[in-house]
């Protein structure tokens, strides 16, 4: 235990901060940072626009120097730059070198792993040219992040700052969380990018008609007429795009069966739940739900009939969270719920609703067949020091020791 405390207590100076701190204090400032990160992709509807938000706020919080974001194109398989900064312009043409070249991003990409050099002019996956230019430029560590979004490979970030030493642990944990969340901002952006498009298309198209209805003016009255419901036709068009594009991005975080968020939402959410609940002193609770034997009603049921009751029990979710609350389905038979502001202890009140609904047979699904449905419940309240994954883990690991005293029970995380 003090071995532990004392490596937390070490003072560092981290790639991702301005300032010195402890490594326990690294961890939540870094969460902070990805927390910021997310907000700004989560408010903005241009991602592109948000993908510049980002890279401004890595170079003024942060001591990295340059940043490169590269897509993965996927019919290619290869990575293609789509924006960088960071460069002053007398290095321009060095850095550029560097993060155009896609030695370093092309390891990162193919082993899914962060990549790093601090030894630039001995290390013989840099060119020989680029390493010399770069030391002399006394830019002479790089670090390649890649992004991964369910398990999917869409880009890789390319980062350099000085002085070149290796990377420890929280700075992988942050630079990756930073590229999860820059990820998904991309994965949106292909289908944003083509609605915008497209909007573009339709208004150039609509000036055009304007310019010709004022032209034709004088025609006669049927001519206008046709015009007219050309551009009534256009602003529909307009109008169904726009609810196109906000049903999209409301699909790219909901679940389509249960109808709560869903597990890639859940992981950009998590971290910034447990940054806010850390930075206010907050509490914060996660409820692990795990159906019991959803084999069996899947055998007894069939797909489609087991799949209705995923959906009765994420609606009986939703109708009992508050709207400060947020439930995500996080595997096919596993949900999780974040309850702010809530402790351990006063959360068994919903846990105690929602098993009760169970037991007495109030869902759909449930009073159709006949079949008895149960769930167990973990609870965990986040602590100081904990990553989202232990956060997981630690409800996760009460609902599975809540199985030990029957179906339709529930357990408080303890370490005891």
């Amino acid at each position: 235990m003090n071995a532990r405390k004392r490596k937390s207590d070490e003072i560092i100076s981290p790639i991702f901060l301005k300032e010195e701190t402890s490594i326990l204090e690294a961890k939540g400032r870094g969460l902070e940072l990805v927390s910021d990160i997310s907000d700004a992709i989560l408010r903005e509807r241009n991602f592109f626009g948000v993908i510049g938000q980002t890279i401004k706020l890595i170079l003024d919080l942060t001591q990295l120097t340059s940043v490169a974001i590269y897509g993965h194109d996927t019919l290619t398989d290869r990575l293609d730059l789509i924006t960088h900064d960071g460069l002053s312009p007398e290095k321009d043409k060095v850095a550029l070198k560097l993060l155009l070249s896609e030695s370093f991003a092309s390891i990162a990409a193919n082993e899914k792993r962060i990549i790093n050099t601090f030894e630039m002019g001995s290390d013989k996956r840099v060119d020989k040219q680029i390493a010399a230019a770069m030391k002399k430029e006394g830019k002479n560590c790089i670090v390649s992040v890649p992004m991964i979004v369910q398990e999917e490979l869409t880009g890789v970030l390319n980062f350099t700052f000085s002085p070149a030493r290796k990377l420890i642990e929280v700075e992988e944990q942050i630079l990756l969380s930073i590229a999860k969340n820059i990820g998904l901002a991309l994965t949106n952006a292909k289908y944003v990018s083509m609605i915008e498009h497209e909007m573009r298309r339709r208004e150039r198209a609509e000036l055009k008609l304007k310019e010709i209805n004022e032209r034709l003016e004088e025609e006669v009255y049927q001519q206008t007429q046709a015009l007219n419901q050309a551009n009534e036709n256009l602003r529909k068009a307009n109008e169904q795009l726009r609810n196109e594009i906000q049903q999209k991005h409301y699909e790219s975080i909901t679940d389509g069966l249960s109808g709560l968020y869903s597990a890639p939402y859940f992981n950009v959410r998590v971290n910034a739940e447990m940054a806010h609940a850390m930075r206010y002193g907050h509490t914060l609770s996660m409820l692990f739900i795990d159906i019991n034997d959803f084999k069996k009603i899947n055998e007894r049921l069939g797909y489609n009939q087991a799949n209705d009751v995923i959906s009765d029990i994420g609606t009986m979710i939703k109708d009992s969270i508050r709207n400060v609350d947020s439930g995500y389905r996080y595997t096919g038979k596993q949900f999780v719920v974040l309850l702010p502001e809530t402790s351990a202890e006063n959360s068994t009140n919903l846990v105690s609703r929602l098993i009760e609904k169970l037991r007495t047979r109030e869902l759909p699904t449930i009073k159709k067949f006949g079949i008895p449905v149960s769930i167990n419940i973990g609870i965990a309240a986040l602590e100081q020091g904990i990553t989202s994954d232990d956060f997981v883990a630690r409800a996760k690991d009460a609902a599975l020791s809540s199985k030990e005293s029957g179906e339709n029970g529930y357990q408080i995380w303890n370490n005891a």
